[in-house]
């Protein structure tokens, strides 16, 4: 599995956080599945049309290989299809949806359309894997530092035995280190939630002052050790990172640090690890779960450390990219619109299927976009008076309305023409249930006045200039 550089620089850039993932790099093959989704809105109905692939990278680059059919059998019928011929090695599935779109790539959407006489308004919004549980995300960071500390624990006491630097380094990690690496671990969780949600410009600097603060004013970190952080981040000399954590651990202890002989140097390092965490059940099961049986203990403590404060690591997985063609431009999307295509674009890269999600906000795709109905406005108000966002907020409200209500606003409506009084007439609808004007309470046909109004009101302005 491959590591996402950019969302190792992202998650990395805390002091704190570079220093314990300064060993945790991992870099081997990965397999993913691609996938190109196109939808055109038909009413209610979106036409869909997946291509999927899968491709291997490794030393040689990035090469198409056998999809995997038990996958393309899963697709094949939820379209109600047979598995398509391959157009190198490319398979292309196609369907019609009316309401909810199909569990293809992963996720849940929908396409709801409000109508009216003045148009009708369209809302796509889609998730693509990835959760909804954001409780369950920072539990799962927090049960890894639970896990991380309790490794270590097992580590440390297998190497210093039964002495006094052994029984103090076991109450730092107990009494202090198990709460500040949870603390540090939700640091980075809002840091990711920011990042996903499209916030980091403004977020990002602030949560990196946090948690250098947090490291700092926890003893583990000083200003003047800034340097060899940074040295550690460019992964240029291992001994740097292994002098900061003895002095970081024999203080935070109350030792001296001459028993801390172990982490001087790697491959030391590396050889107490595998030969102490060897036996620890939950490090067995991790390596007899592990794909690669190359795999040691030290994969194992770099798993959990990645699992606790960035496991945006493993964000080398599957990518969708979505195009929705669109019949006008949205007043509201995350997407990229494109005058030229008339269409929305999307580019997300999510976690393979069963695997957990990286992010933690999962990605989600929306649009909203107004159609009106501009034969029908001008007929009866003398232009086209309502569109986009407003047209939106329109076909909300008259979908809101009652049976009876409806009823009477749509006879109204079809009732007016431009040379009579549109605003006197406009402003004193009334439903046959709404009180008496003299009450002076708000009615439900009040909104629908005042966008009528306001927007009426615009569009003479604009015929008199």
């Amino acid at each position: 599995m491959r590591i996402d550089v950019n969302r190792f620089e992202y998650e990395t850039r805390s002091p704190l956080a570079a220093m314990i993932l300064g060993a945790a790099v991992l870099l081997s093959g990965c397999v993913a599945n691609h996938y190109e989704v196109v939808m055109t809105p038909d009413g209610e109905t979106l036409h869909r049309e997946l291509t999927t692939w899968r491709s291997s990278t490794g030393k040689d680059g990035e090469q198409l290989t056998t999809a995997d059919q038990s996958e393309l059998d899963r697709l094949a019928r939820l379209y109600d299809t047979d598995v398509p011929t391959a157009a190198e090695q490319k398979y292309r599935f196609a369907g019609s949806f009316p309401g909810a779109t199909p569990d293809d790539v992963g996720g849940s959407g929908s396409l709801t359309v409000w109508t009216s006489r003045l148009g009708r308004t369209s809302l796509y919004i889609e998730r693509y894997r990835g959760s909804n549980d954001l409780n369950a995300s920072l539990r799962k960071r927090h049960d890894a530092a639970d896990e991380l500390v309790d490794a270590l624990t097992v580590w440390f006491e297998e190497e210093l035995g039964a002495t006094d630097d052994g029984a103090a380094i076991n109450r730092f990690l107990q009494d202090r280190f198990r709460e500040d690496l949870k603390n540090l671990a939700t640091w980075l969780w809002v840091a990711r939630a920011t990042a996903d949600a499209g916030q980091s410009d403004d977020a990002e600097p602030q949560t990196i002052a946090g948690v250098l603060q947090f490291a700092t004013e926890r003893g583990y970190i000083t200003p003047e050790d800034l340097p060899d952080i940074m040295r550690i981040r460019s992964g240029t000399d291992p001994a740097i990172l292994l002098s900061l954590l003895r002095r970081m651990v024999a203080k935070q202890a109350g030792i001296d640090g001459a028993s801390l002989g172990f982490l001087s140097d790697p491959n030391r390092l590396q050889e107490s690890i595998n030969t102490h965490l060897a036996s620890l059940p939950a490090a067995k099961s991790y390596l007899q779960e592990a794909d690669d049986q190359s795999k040691k203990p030290t994969d194992y403590l770099t798993s959990l450390v990645i699992r606790t404060i960035a496991p945006a690591l493993f964000a080398g997985g599957d990518q969708v990219d979505v195009t929705l063609r669109c019949p006008v431009k949205p007043f509201r999307t995350n997407g990229s619109w494109s005058d030229e295509e008339t269409s929305i674009t999307w580019s997300e890269q999510i976690a393979p299927r069963g695997d957990e999600p990286h992010r933690v906000l999962p990605a989600l795709l929306f649009a909203a976009w107004s159609e009106p109905d501009e034969t029908f406005q001008r007929e009866h108000f003398g232009g086209v008076i309502l569109t986009g966002e407003p047209l939106g907020e329109y076909c909300l409200w008259r979908n809101s309305l009652n049976e009876q209500q409806a009823g009477e606003w749509d006879a109204f409506v079809q009732s007016l023409r431009p040379e009579a009084d549109l605003t006197g007439r406009i402003g004193s609808f009334r439903f046959s249930s709404d009180p008496p004007p003299e009450a002076s309470e708000a009615t439900a046909a009040q909104q629908g006045r005042d966008l009528l109004l306001t927007f009426l009101a615009g569009s003479m302005v604009d015929e008199d200039e």
